[in-house]
């Protein structure tokens, strides 16, 4: 936290506690009661120090009594409408669509509306009252707070850690309210902060015009009785002025502290039916553990495209059929970009790019594509664990470990702190007490991932999804976090990596992508020892010798490159030939599949 923030933060304290007592212990600071009178027209003096008003009340005491009225209203609106506001956002910007259209449609009639002359007529259609006020002012407020919450929630639904929550099965308000409005937090508080000096200054326009509440008479009340009793023309500027520097002086300091929480928030899903075109159906859930259980998981000709800009078409995963069986273990391999997180992501059915998809996604024999939210819910929460990419969007941020944790682990009695020390030991964290209570940003990247293992073998997933989970991680968190993902027993796994030596750890089967194809599937013992696809080697190749290149298609000339006709791998192949021209199928040698030309029957 910066200085600003910090003077910001005292400034708030200092504001509050004179709100509090303001509010709740007038009697304490004023030096009059309202009931005493006195001499009327009284300017400042030893017995009343800003004078007395026109029916004699002492105007330092009226000023502090007032203080409550005009904080009252400017904080009770801004309560109600920053809280209407963060909820319009939050439910635009999570569920878009219909949703979205119809939230800020309203939002934006509201905007649209000239706030100050409707505020006017409806404070004078209702009548005078403190809680007419504060209706009419909250009203007219929530739209801007609803704008703003709502850009930030659609930055919010892509993170990591939703995608993370949304895999363990949590529901749409559950996500709403424990993790994307606790990370709006300080945007909603600097709204509320600003909301309320805008309350203040409406409620004395209003007073000042005569709507007031005369009951509970506020600093915009003191400035109206000022004038309408010619303090301005008499020069009894000890009646009109108090009120006006209190009420500048307490706009100001929230408009300060709103502007410090702002800068410092500036500086820090669609179901699967959607994707793959199939009406939704109720479906039983299945039997994992049945020995006459299909595979655990199928992909049947999935394929998914992506549009461009020219209307060029590109295929990120072209017709790939894969099956992964009870507690089989898989390292996909492959640059960047072939496909593999989006493999991933097909089988959860979340955080998805828009594109064309097609095939089929099986899990336990129920197609994905045709559940119902609820049932893919449950169905991310007991068929597969997610560990996303990148450590540092994984985990909640305004959440502590223990309670993210804790999230994972099923059923209520085993959610106790012995449970989750326990975790995070296994994943090989050496101080699990304090790692628990700390909240992510205290942890280093090894840790986070470290923590990220412990969450998938807290999960009851019978499949592991992690996504290059060792990545930018010094080699001892890589033996760390290695070791935490080798010791999962009965679970299936899918792994991305770039590691091969993590692959070489936990696989005992290896699927080499490229282009969005698969190019080898082999047994992990077998692939390491005599790997065949040409890219395969060249992956080998690469990490044994830093100085190793692959070779160019100048060792086949005369072969055109065509991406959607051809082998994939041509431009790159020292082995490419005349029959590369055409597009390989998968051929079977042994207990290896490869898609090459060379290995043709």
């Amino acid at each position: 936290m910066g200085l600003d923030q910090k003077k910001a933060r005292l400034l708030m304290l200092a504001v509050s506690a004179v709100t509090l007592l303001a509010i709740f212990a007038p009697s304490l600071i004023a030096p009059q009661g309202m009931d005493e009178l006195g001499s009327p027209y009284l300017p400042p003096g030893p017995g009343h120090v800003l004078g007395t008003n026109d029916i004699g009340q002492d105007l330092l005491s009226e000023l502090v009594f007032g203080a409550r009225a005009s904080l009252l209203v400017g904080l009770l609106s801004a309560l109600i409408a920053t809280a209407a506001g963060a909820l319009a956002g939050a439910l635009a910007g999570y569920f878009r669509g219909r949703t979205d259209a119809l939230l800020m449609g309203l939002t934006d009639m509201f905007l649209a509306i000239p706030g100050l002359p409707l505020i006017i007529i409806l404070a004078a259609f209702l009548g005078p009252g403190m809680g007419n006020i504060v209706f009419v002012i909250s009203l007219l407020s929530w739209a801007p707070t609803a704008r703003i919450i709502r850009s930030k929630v659609l930055n919010l639904r892509e993170q990591e850690f939703i995608l993370n929550a949304r895999c363990l099965g949590a529901g749409h308000l559950y996500l709403i309210f424990r993790h994307i409005l606790p990370n709006t937090g300080d945007l909603i508080l600097a709204k509320a902060i600003l909301a309320a000096a805008a309350g203040m200054m409406a409620e004395a326009g209003l007073s000042f015009l005569g709507l007031g509440d005369p009951l509970s008479k506020s600093w915009g009340g003191m400035i109206h009785d000022a004038f309408s009793c010619g303090a301005l023309t008499n020069g009894a500027y000890w009646w009109y002025l108090p009120p006006i520097f209190c009420l500048s002086l307490f706009v100001l300091a929230f408009s300060v502290i709103s502007n410090a929480f702002l800068q410092a928030n500036q500086n820090p899903s669609m179901s699967a039916g959607n994707y793959y075109g199939c009406n939704p159906s109720r479906a039983k859930e299945p039997n994992y553990d049945s020995p006459l259980a299909p595979a655990l998981l199928e992909f049947k000709n999935h394929s998914v495209s992506f549009p461009q800009r020219g209307g060029e078409i590109v295929q990120a995963i072209q017709g790939l059929d894969l099956t992964v069986q009870a507690n089989e273990k898989i390292a996909v391999l492959g640059l960047s970009g072939s496909g593999k997180s989006l493999l991933l992501l097909s089988i959860i059915g979340v955080g998805l790019p828009k594109g064309t998809y097609s095939g089929r996604v099986l899990a336990c024999g129920e197609d994905v594509g045709g559940k119902t939210q609820e049932e893919l819910c449950r169905l991310r929460r007991n068929f597969a664990a997610y560990t996303p990419q990148g450590t540092g969007n994984g985990l909640n941020p305004v959440m502590k470990i223990e309670r993210q944790i804790m999230e994972c682990i099923p059923g209520e009695n085993d959610k106790n702190g012995q449970a989750v020390v326990e975790l995070l030991a296994r994943a090989g964290l050496d101080d699990q007490e304090r790692t628990a209570a700390n909240y992510p940003h205290r942890l280093s990247g090894g840790m986070k991932e470290k923590v990220l293992a412990a969450m998938a073998m807290a999960s009851p997933a019978k499949l592991i999804l992690a996504d290059e989970p060792t990545k930018a991680l010094d080699p001892d968190s890589c033996k760390a976090v290695t070791k935490a993902f080798a010791s999962l027993q009965n679970r299936a796994m899918i792994a991305v990596t770039h590691d091969l030596d993590f692959a070489r750890a936990i696989a005992t089967r290896v699927l080499v992508l490229h282009q969005g194809r698969i190019v080898e599937d082999a047994p992990a013992s077998q692939f390491f020892k005599n790997a065949m696809h040409p890219f395969s080697l060249a992956l080998l190749r690469a990490v044994a010798s830093e100085d190793w290149k692959p070779e160019g298609v100048d060792k086949a000339p005369g072969i055109e490159w065509q991406e959607q006709e051809t082998c994939s791998f041509i431009r790159e192949c020292p082995f490419a030939g005349g029959k590369c021209r055409n597009r390989p199928p998968l051929f079977c040698r042994d207990d290896q599949k490869i898609r090459c030309w060379r290995y043709a029957a």
